[in-house]
């Protein structure tokens, strides 16, 4: 650029001035968004825009019917057109909108329609030891409060899933934070609720295998949880006599811990018993774990959906890993849903 006088005097040249033009164009909503239901998790895959410059996605959400989509924090920049959430509950329904960025963070508007899918509440199912050779199942469908209950005397013939009890009624301030177990001890059955936010303990006892129950009443007013504890984290309740056994077991992070009561009142306080505990040769995302504990040791089971396999992991109280593990059986059904 250069000066001109009124004389036409022509000045001399400018220096360069460069100029840029700020991008504030947002490429194109995600297309054709699709959404699977697994096990604790939820997956989902989407078209990408056409736009070159797209350099990452932003996933909102919103659970129920709400139209209060948040966004779902990530620890890096989403650059895939796939994202696992696994901050889902069973029997909860979600939705999803994503939002394409580029470079200079220009974002599309939210793909639309919402992706909804609800997750199925997860089946309840726990194996433990009856005798030195006998074992027994409960099932428990959280949708439909069904109870069904299988045993073997030998742990090669089962009586498969029998229905127990329709409708189970739950306590009545059974929440998200609640877990149920079922336990049994010769004909006596109890079915216990840790509520995991009031650190409770509630119980339900039938004497007659199930046939008449007393219903639920406070076990114990305050049991807070170990240390580690987390949503991957089973509870299960071992019974014999006045003796329980609270036992949090998590594969996931490979630890069994438990404690131990004869009234509800006065308990032997958590103590890890487990620690680094090998993966059972059937674990895998579909498994269904449970632990009990009888004849001074504990037992880790895992239940495998998919190829029906049933396997158990042997923890003496006095040792920090499995001694042994065996298939219990090759072809277990799976119970009703």
């Amino acid at each position: 650029m250069a000066a001109v006088s009124k004389n036409g005097v022509k000045g001399a040249l400018s220096s360069i001035i460069n100029v840029r033009l700020k991008d504030t164009l947002a490429p194109e909503a995600p297309k054709n968004i699709v959404a699977a239901a697994h096990a604790g998790r939820i997956e989902l895959s989407w078209e990408k825009p056409k736009d070159a410059d797209t350099a990452y996605y932003t996933i909102y959400k919103s659970e129920g019917d709400g139209n209060d989509f948040k966004k779902i924090p990530a620890p890096s920049l989403i650059t895939e057109g796939r994202f696992t959430d696994k901050s889902v509950r069973g029997g909860k329904e979600y939705q999803y909108k994503i939002t394409a960025s580029d470079k200079c963070a220009n974002e599309s508007k939210p793909s639309d329609p919402a992706v909804r899918i609800k997750i199925k509440a997860p089946l309840n199912v726990r194996f433990a030891r009856s005798g030195e050779k006998s074992y027994y199942g409960f099932s428990y469908n959280p949708e439909q409060r069904s109870l069904y209950v299988t045993d073997s005397a030998d742990g090669k013939t089962w009586s498969w899933w029998n229905v127990m009890l329709q409708n189970f009624p739950l306590p009545d301030d059974f929440s998200d934070d609640c877990r149920i177990s079922f336990a049994k001890d010769g004909k006596k059955i109890m079915a216990f609720v840790y509520d995991t936010e009031k650190m409770s303990i509630s119980v339900s006892v039938s004497g007659d295998e199930g046939k008449n129950w007393k219903w639920w009443e406070v076990y114990s007013s305050s049991l807070p949880l170990p240390d580690g504890f987390d949503e991957n984290t089973r509870i299960d309740f071992s019974v014999k006599g006045n003796l329980v056994y609270c036992i949090c077991y998590n594969p996931a992070a490979q630890t069994l811990s438990a404690a131990s009561t004869t009234d509800g009142k006065s308990w032997k306080w958590w103590k890890k018993f487990g620690e680094n505990l090998s993966a059972l040769p059937n674990q895998s995302v579909n498994s269904l774990n449970s632990a009990c504990f009888y004849g001074g040791q504990f037992e880790a089971f895992s239940y495998n959906l998919d190829d029906k396999t049933l396997y158990k992991g042997t923890l003496p109280a006095d040792k920090t890993n499995y001694v042994s593990w065996n298939e219990v059986s090759s072809k277990f059904p799976a119970p009703p849903q």
